[in-house]
């Protein structure tokens, strides 16, 4: 067999003489060492079974085909991919991707962030409780319609502010437990927690409700961009009601922080120790994803790789929307794991909003059916079949000859409906991140 060099890789130096080099359609990195590397730069095309090479270029080779950075003759990795599109399609449209409802509970906030992604998606309704239910027993019929185990399920609550409309929470959990009691529910909601009570605290603990709270660092971060609407900071209020959650004997799931130019200066990673005192799971921080950050590139990069070696350390969650493309690359190759930038675009949730229609996910505005037709926007012409269609590796113009174009994916699609010129900034940003992350990585492992 003969193999070649392919055209679509990255390499990265890890220090040392060592290098971390990944098909940038296909990804599955490789670690090489410097004669490994000068090897691999080296060869144009290698013959299989022809002479007799040594044990360890055999092994070299296999590894490097392995990666996809050699490639059989007359193998093209977009070729590949479009065999894997079209038979992850069927099952988006066999049903058997779904596995997520989202309810937009509440498009109203008693906050006045600017920066909110919400407030771009949100028509000011709250959700009622017959479009809830509504929702829940259409998304169970399809599941159970395509064949698909129903014996446990994914909700959340979510939007702008879900504790706006309690009573629809508790009304949704009450009617899945007294009619859907075969089910496993996991539930979880995103709040910003200020109008808790004990009644509230007290019913989530007993629903084991998986709550997550939006925080941006420490009082000085935080009250410069989560204010209430007269412009007065949050966090006394909502360390407050984080107090009242332990009375009750519940420590968060996990903090979503949200950086702007604003409070970037004033962001201390000292957070980080604080998350993991109060045994909070997971930390999700994000940049500004549909505004403009006047930021320095190397900055956002050193800030969240620091972090990121910090958490590892300390064995808590870090995340971001910004890390998609780094363990798309990291863990993956699509040939073999079908994977997108985020749930929504890989078929995996709908969000409902209060007026029944059905969005990609929480922060989308464009919609793409209805409740009442689950079945039909998920097959071909559909509209979310068609959407997840558009956004396959290898059909994306926009992505074409990145050094991630096979792991991004066209990234995050709320940032596509807002903000075009976000999303151009997004794209140097992300390379950069997932460089960094990746040679962090590398470093680590030839290390070790």
């Amino acid at each position: 067999m003969k193999l070649t060099r392919t055209k679509n890789v990255n390499c990265l130096s890890c220090g040392g003489g060592n290098f971390v080099c990944y098909n940038t359609i296909l990804n599955n990195p490789i670690m090489l060492t410097k004669d490994s590397y000068e090897y691999f730069i080296g060869c144009q095309d290698v013959e299989t079974g022809v002479g007799k090479p040594d044990e360890d270029e055999i092994e070299l080779i296999e590894a490097l085909k392995s990666s996809y950075l050699l490639m059989p003759e007359g193998v093209f990795e977009k070729e590949l991919v479009e065999e894997v599109n079209n038979e992850y399609l069927q099952k988006v449209a066999n049903g058997k991707t779904l596995d997520l409802l989202d309810l937009r509970i509440s498009e109203k906030c008693n906050f006045g962030c600017k920066h909110c992604i919400s407030s771009k998606s949100k028509s000011g309704k709250v959700m009622t409780v017959k479009t809830a239910i509504s929702a829940v027993d259409s998304f169970i019929r399809y599941l159970s319609v395509s064949g698909r185990d129903v014996s446990k399920l994914d909700i959340h609550y979510g939007n702008a502010e879900p504790l706006m409309n309690f009573s629809v929470i508790r009304q949704v959990q009450e009617y899945l437990r007294s009619q859907y009691s075969r089910i496993d529910v996991a539930s979880s909601v995103n709040t910003n927690l200020s109008l808790l009570t004990a009644e509230m605290a007290d019913f989530l603990v007993k629903e084991k409700v998986d709550i997550y709270v939006s925080l941006d660092g420490d009082k000085t971060a935080n009250d410069l961009i989560r204010v209430f609407k007269n412009g007065k900071g949050t966090y006394d209020t909502i360390l407050r009601k984080i107090s009242l959650l332990k009375k009750f004997g519940k420590t968060l799931q996990g903090v979503s922080v949200t950086i702007t130019e604003k409070n970037f200066k004033y962001f201390s990673l000292s957070f980080i120790d604080w998350c993991i005192e109060n045994g909070f799971c997971s930390l999700a921080v994000d940049f500004d994803l549909v505004n403009a950050i006047n930021i320095p590139l190397d900055e956002m990069v050193d800030f969240l790789s620091s972090a990121w070696e910090i958490c590892q350390k300390r064995k808590i969650e870090f995340f971001g929307t910004w890390m998609a493309p780094f363990l798309n690359v990291s863990n993956n190759s699509v040939v073999d794991n079908h994977y997108a930038f985020c749930k929504g675009v890989h078929g995996r949730s709908i969000s409902v909003s209060p007026d029944e229609q059905v969005y990609i996910c929480g922060y989308s505005s464009t919609a793409l059916g209805n409740i009442w037709d689950i079945g039909g926007m998920f097959s071909p012409g559909g509209g979310m079949y068609e959407l997840i269609s558009s956004r396959l590796i290898g059909r994306n113009k926009f992505c074409e000859g990145c050094i991630i174009e096979g792991a991004c994916a066209g990234q995050c699609q709320s940032t596509n409906e807002y903000s075009q010129e976000n999303k151009i900034n997004l794209c140097d940003f992300y390379r950069a991140i997932t460089e960094k992350l990746l040679t962090i990585q590398g470093a680590s492992e030839m290390a070790s």
